[in-house]
């Protein structure tokens, strides 16, 4: 006999993920889906499929193969065989380099993502995580001692991580609400094979160690569960928060410096806020300190950044009641990308040249014999859109406590 609970929870995922398919990519021509081959990617690519077909929405597949395991081409090719049997367009995509390391397999997966999905004209992309990776990354980080923005976990909408190729690409992550469990329930209602990757049960991963100790234990999944909720509305909020701060006193000039003025605020959120800025007039995506971005945030507030600080491949400096921050001329990147992107913050375009009368500024400008546009100030409204867009229908309040 059918288990009726687990049905349910089929059904009821399903219509979980059109709505946010609905609230997050509706009136999108087209959708990228990374699939592995996994329960989690398969279902996401089986239910995505029927939602495009009610809102005449296409969709291309896209596998990426590290070349870090010898089943990785025999998976992409049976991804590549169930969309042939679905008619939906699929592509393999190949590092080409050695990209040994989770932190780098991770930046080549979405530089390759990325780079696909623009030349498909697909500007969101989906990803099948389910609320089981929710618990496990709320476990990992608070054993690493993060604290609640942290403890908020993954978000169901946020820009692409890597800069310059993720221009303009928004990450989508429909399933965040879904059990594994009710997902694999969908795919054998469908009689949908997956493949399950072996280094799942391999417990030199710490992701696999965690998982494990929730299957062994209910009790702590339960408890984990609603902590990492309570934690990923307040998540939510900041970021909310966040985004409101930037829009009202952040501005990118033509010259791609950008003037600051964030009066009093916590903190913690000030120095986010500074890390974002500092990545945007750098022109890169590396993640920077928060110990240094807290310092540089005290400073600030404390009226003790009147001279010029570098930090991050850009400078700092209050001018009166603004900060200024610019990009270090000494780290300029003068190589153009292959999409006409100069030093990750200038991109081809009709507009004039900028100019500038700021003197270290004249020293980072690109060079004359085209026209240019800062992306600065699209790179900024593409972030704080989608923290907006995703967040403010859920978004809880929250105490004075530290989101760091």
């Amino acid at each position: 006999m059918p288990d009726t609970a687990l049905t349910g929870a089929a059904e009821w995922c399903k219509l979980t993920v059109f709505q946010n398919l609905d609230e997050l990519c509706g009136g999108a021509e087209r959708l990228a889906i990374a699939a592995s081959g996994g329960s989690d990617s398969t279902a996401l690519l089986l239910l995505a499929q029927e939602w495009a077909g009610r809102t005449n929405t296409s969709l291309v597949v896209f596998t990426v193969d590290h070349d870090l395991r010898d089943e990785a081409a025999d998976e992409a090719r049976w991804v590549e065989q169930l969309c042939s049997t679905l008619g939906v367009e699929h592509q393999t995509l190949k590092w080409a380099k050695s990209a040994h390391g989770a932190s780098r397999a991770r930046t080549a997966r979405h530089t390759l993502l990325a780079e696909a999905a623009r030349a498909k004209s697909a500007r969101h992309i989906l990803l099948g995580h389910t609320l089981d990776d929710q618990i496990e990354t709320y476990l990992i980080r608070k054993q690493q001692g993060s604290k609640a923005f942290g403890l908020g976990g993954m978000d169901r909408a946020a820009p692409s991580p890597v800069w310059p190729a993720g221009h303009g690409i928004t990450l989508i992550r429909p399933l965040l609400d879904c059990r594994r469990d009710a997902l694999r329930r969908v795919l054998r209602s469908r009689r949908v094979a997956w493949i399950d990757d072996p280094t799942n049960s391999d417990h030199n991963f710490e992701r696999v160690r965690v998982r494990a100790a929730l299957t062994s234990d209910p009790a702590l999944a339960e408890a984990a569960l609603e902590q990492q909720h309570r934690c990923q509305q307040m998540r939510r909020g900041e970021l909310v928060c966040r985004a409101h701060l930037l829009r009202d006193t952040a501005t990118v000039e033509a010259d791609g410096k950008i003037v600051f003025s964030p009066g009093s605020c916590p903190s913690d959120r000030l120095a986010a806020c500074l890390g974002i800025l500092i990545q945007i007039a750098a022109g890169h995506d590396r993640q920077l300190r928060s110990a240094n971005l807290k310092s540089l945030a005290d400073a600030w507030l404390e009226s003790r950044l009147d001279k010029v600080v570098t930090y991050g491949g850009a400078w700092l400096q209050r001018v009166v009641d603004h900060l200024v921050i610019g990009r270090d001329p000494g780290e300029v990147d003068r190589q153009i990308t292959p999409d006409g992107i100069w030093d990750g913050r200038f991109g081809r375009a009709e507009s004039d040249m900028p100019t500038s009368d700021h003197r270290l500024q004249r020293r980072t400008l690109p060079p004359e014999d085209r026209r240019w546009r800062a992306l600065g100030a699209v790179r900024l409204a593409h972030m704080c859109d989608i923290w907006c867009t995703a967040n403010e229908k859920h978004a809880t309040e929250w105490s004075e406590e530290s989101f760091s």
